[in-house]
């Protein structure tokens, strides 16, 4: 009954569409989708792009910047834009402790699930084999040779075994 230890995974950062990116970033999915305009998804979902809050957040950054400059040199101005990106940097930060939590708490949930079935299965193997001396008694109390009872004792220990509950 040797426990291979669990293979270290590196789970794929969750994904998102520009629509369920825009209320995460305060901005409309428009918006979200002109950042990212040229960008990579990190997955297809059919037809739909997904991406990262990271690629989106680094690609949110790099329009405010132009933003920026183009308010600079002329543009439409932006008085709020600072704000946002402050904004969005915080979001950004509190998402990634929400996953980074979410996924602690669902091993941790994991591991007391697997503590608590490998005990219920411990004591279902130590209730059935301590019920062998109780039908062997009578067996090996008519035995008068070592050798016959050392056989019907690994005969029973076998059948015990052989007939464990699953768990």
């Amino acid at each position: 009954m040797a426990n291979k230890p669990a293979a270290k995974t590196t789970e794929p950062e969750p994904t998102y569409s520009r629509r369920r990116l825009a209320p995460l970033f305060g901005y409309s999915h428009k918006t979200i989708g002109a950042a990212l305009k040229g960008v990579e998804p990190a997955a297809l979902d059919g037809r739909t792009p997904l991406y990262t809050i990271e690629q989106t957040h680094r690609a949110l950054v790099a329009r405010l910047q132009i933003d920026k400059v183009a308010q600079q040199l002329g543009g439409v101005p932006r008085s709020d834009e600072r704000e946002r990106l402050e904004t969005l940097s915080f979001r950004v930060k509190t998402e990634r402790d929400l996953l980074r939590l979410g996924k602690e708490k669902e091993i941790t949930t994991l591991r007391a699930d697997l503590v608590k079935t490998a005990a219920e299965h411990g004591q279902a193997v130590s209730t059935h084999l301590l019920q062998l001396p109780n039908r062997l008694a009578p067996t090996l109390a008519l035995q008068s040779d070592a050798h016959a009872i050392k056989i019907e004792l690994e005969r029973a220990l076998r059948k015990a075994l052989d007939t464990l509950p699953d768990g």
